[in-house]
C-alpha cells in the first residue's frame, strides 16, 4: 500500500509540473478519455452483433436473406468502420497529448536548471540530466495512457463482456471467465511489482550510453589534436559492452517475469475452451453464443497479457519520474530585483576581505567610468574574483556589495541585468550570425548598424552573412574572430558596464589595439582579465593578484 501512495504522488507531482506550461491538460484529457470509452464500448458490441447475425443465418430461409439480417450486417459493418476509424483518430489525438506532456516536462525542468545557482549548473551531469528528462517527460505521458487508455478501456470491455455473457448465455460461466480474467490481472500485479528491480539497471545502462556521448562530443579538438581516436573508439566498446550487458541482464529479468504469466494464462485460456466444448451440448448453445463467447476471450485475453507488460511498463514510469524529482532541490536564484536609483551612486562594486583564495583576501572599490585590469599568474584567483562578485561562486567576505546593496541579497541575474559579460570560451550556436549577435539584447535589430560596427572590429568577411541568414559563418570563423564577435554581441546589450575575460588572447597586435579602444569608448566602466602587458596601457587601475596584498593602483601612478 506504501508503494501505491508513493507511486500516487510520483504521478500527482508529473501532473503539477506538466500543467505549469500545459494549460490545457485535463480539459483534453477529459475529452480524449470519453473517446476511449465510446472506443472501447463499440469494440465490446462487436462480438454480440456477430452472434445475433449468426444465430439469424441459422433461422432465416437459405434462399433470400431478410431485410432484418442485411440492416444487421450493415450494422456490423458500421460499427467494424467505426471502431478501426476510432483508434486512428485516438492514436493522432493521443500523440498530441504525449508530446505536450513531454515537451512540458522537459521546458519545467530546462528552466529549473537556467534558473539555479552556476555552482549547481557544474555538478550536473549533462548526459545524464538530457536522459532522465526525456525519459520523465515520456513516462509521465506514459502514465496517462497506460492509466486511462488501456486500463481504463479494458476494464469497460470486461465489464460490459460478462453482463453480455450473463444476460444471453450463462450465469457461471460469466463468474468463471471473470475468475480468470481477474486472477490474470492480479497476476500481472504481481510481476509488475516484481519488475521494480529491472528498471533501474535499464536506466542506468541508458545513463551510461547519454553521458559518455555528450562527454566525448565537448572534447571532439582536443580528441583530435591529440589524435586520441583508437582511444576514443575503445572507450566506445567498453561503454557499448556495459551496455548491452546490463540491457540483456534486464530483459532476462523481465523474460522470466512474463513467462510465468502467458503459462497461467495459457492454461486458463485451455480450461475454458474446454468448459465451453463440454457445456455447449448440455445447455443448448447456439452457434452464435460460441462465436460471441470466444470473441470475447480472445478480444480480452490479448489485453491481459499486454497489459502484464503495461504494468511493468507503469512501474518503470513511477521510477522514471521520481529520478527526475531530484532537480526541484536546485537552489535557484531569485530574478528581478529592482536595483533602484543606481544612477546616483557612483560605486560600482566594493568589497571588504573578499576571499579569492585559500590564503588571500582582498579590499576594492570600483567606481563608474574608469577602466579596472586584473592580473595575476594561474591559480592566483581571476576568474574566482570574476565569479564572486557576479554571484556565480559564493565567497567568503566581511562585506561585498553592488550598487551600495549587499550582495547577498541579490542573485546573479540581478547583477548580469546591468552588467556584459564577454568569456574567455566564446560560445555560439549553429544559428544565423544575426541570432547569434542580438543574443539576449533588446535592441532593435538594425542589421545596417550592426554591419559598421562589424567593420569597424575589421570583421568585414561577415557582413554578407548579417543579411543572408546563413549558418556557415560559424565553421570559417577563427578564435580571433570569434572573441571580436564576443564583443560585439557584449555592446548590443546596451550596457555600460563590461567584464572581459581574456578579450585578446588569440588577437594579434593590430586587431587587439582595435578591440580595446572600441571597449574604451563604448563602454562606460570596464573590468579585465589579462595575461597580455600590452594591453595595460589602457587601464586607470591594475592590481596584481600575485602580490602579497593586492589591491588596485593607479596605472599612471604606478
Amino acid at each position: 500500500m506504501e508503494e501505491v501512495v508513493k507511486d500516487f504522488y510520483f504521478f500527482k507531482k508529473s501532473c503539477k509540473i506538466a500543467k505549469i506550461n500545459y494549460k490545457n491538460i485535463f480539459y483534453h484529457f477529459f475529452l480524449i478519455t470519453i473517446l476511449v470509452v465510446f472506443i472501447a464500448i463499440i469494440a465490446s458490441t462487436l462480438p454480440l452483433l456477430l452472434k445475433i447475425i449468426v444465430d439469424s443465418i441459422n433461422t432465416e430461409t437459405k434462399h433470400k436473406a431478410s431485410l432484418y439480417l442485411i440492416v444487421l450486417a450493415g450494422i456490423y459493418g458500421i460499427a467494424w468502420i467505426a471502431n478501426e476509424s476510432s483508434d486512428w483518430i485516438k492514436g493522432a489525438l493521443t500523440s498530441y497529448f504525449l508530446s505536450k506532456i513531454e515537451i512540458s516536462i522537459y521546458i519545467y525542468f530546462m528552466d529549473k536548471v537556467f534558473k539555479s545557482k552556476y555552482y549547481e549548473q557544474k555538478r550536473i551531469d549533462k548526459g545524464k540530466f538530457l536522459s532522465e528528462v526525456k525519459r520523465a517527460g515520456e513516462s509521465s505521458g506514459q502514465l496517462f495512457y497506460i492509466l486511462f487508455w488501456t486500463i481504463l478501456p479494458i476494464s469497460v470491455q470486461f465489464l460490459f463482456s460478462l453482463y453480455v455473457i450473463m444476460k444471453n448465455v450463462n450465469t457461471w460461466l460469466s463468474v468463471f471467465i471473470g475468475i480468470f480474467l481477474i486472477s490474470s490481472l492480479y497476476l500481472s500485479i504481481k510481476i509488475s511489482n516484481k519488475s521494480k528491480n529491472i528498471h533501474p539497471i535499464i536506466y542506468s545502462a541508458k545513463n551510461l550510453i547519454d553521458s559518455h556521448t555528450v562527454s566525448r562530443l565537448n572534447f571532439l579538438f582536443e580528441i583530435k589534436t591529440n589524435n586520441n581516436y583508437k582511444y576514443e573508439l575503445e572507450s566506445c566498446h567498453k561503454v557499448g559492452e556495459e551496455f548491452v550487458s546490463k540491457i540483456f541482464k534486464a530483459n532476462v529479468m523481465s523474460a522470466k517475469l512474463m513467462l510465468v504469466q502467458i503459462i497461467f494464462i495459457g492454461i486458463l485460456l485451455i480450461t475454458s475452451n474446454m468448459y465451453l466444448i463440454i457445456k455447449i451440448p448440455e445447455y443448448n448453445y447456439t452457434s452464435g453464443d460460441f462465436v460471441m463467447i470466444s470473441g470475447y476471450i480472445i478480444q480480452l485475453s490479448t489485453p491481459i497479457i499486454m497489459l502484464s507488460q503495461f504494468l511493468i511498463q507503469l512501474k518503470g514510469h513511477f521510477i522514471s519520474i521520481s529520478d527526475i524529482l531530484k532537480y526541484l532541490d536546485l537552489n535557484e536564484d531569485s530574478q528581478n530585483k529592482q536595483i533602484k536609483e543606481i544612477e546616483d551612486f557612483d560605486l560600482v562594486f566594493y568589497a571588504k576581505n573578499m576571499t579569492i583564495n585559500t590564503n588571500k583576501k582582498i579590499s576594492f572599490g570600483i567606481k563608474r567610468g574608469y577602466w579596472y585590469s586584473i592580473i595575476g599568474s594561474s591559480g592566483s584567483g581571476k576568474s574566482t574574483f570574476i565569479k564572486s562578485i557576479l554571484k556565480l561562486h559564493d565567497t567568503s567576505h566581511e562585506k561585498l556589495n553592488f550598487f551600495g546593496i549587499d550582495i547577498d541579497t541579490l542573485s546573479s541575474y540581478d547583477i548580469i541585468s546591468y552588467v556584459s559579460v564577454v568569456n574567455q570560451d566564446t560560445a555560439f550556436f549553429k544559428d544565423s550570425l544575426e541570432n547569434n549577435l542580438f543574443y539576449s539584447s533588446v535592441k532593435e535589430r538594425d542589421l545596417d548598424y550592426v554591419s559598421d560596427i562589424l567593420r569597424k572590429l575589421n570583421l568585414n568577411n561577415f557582413v554578407e552573412y548579417i543579411y543572408s541568414g546563413s549558418n556557415d559563418w560559424i565553421d570559417k570563423a577563427s578564435g580571433g574572430e570569434l572573441q571580436r564577435l564576443s564583443i560585439v554581441r557584449a555592446y548590443l546589450r546596451e550596457k555600460s558596464i563590461i567584464i572581459l575575460d581574456e578579450p585578446t588572447s588569440a588577437l594579434d597586435g593590430i586587431n587587439s589595439n582595435v578591440v580595446l579602444k572600441f571597449v574604451e569608448e563604448n563602454f562606460d566602466t570596464i573590468i579585465m582579465i589579462t595575461h597580455d602587458r600590452d594591453s595595460l596601457v589602457f587601464s586607470d587601475y591594475i592590481m596584481d593578484l600575485d602580490e602579497k596584498e593586492p589591491r588596485f593602483i593607479d596605472f599612471l601612478a604606478g
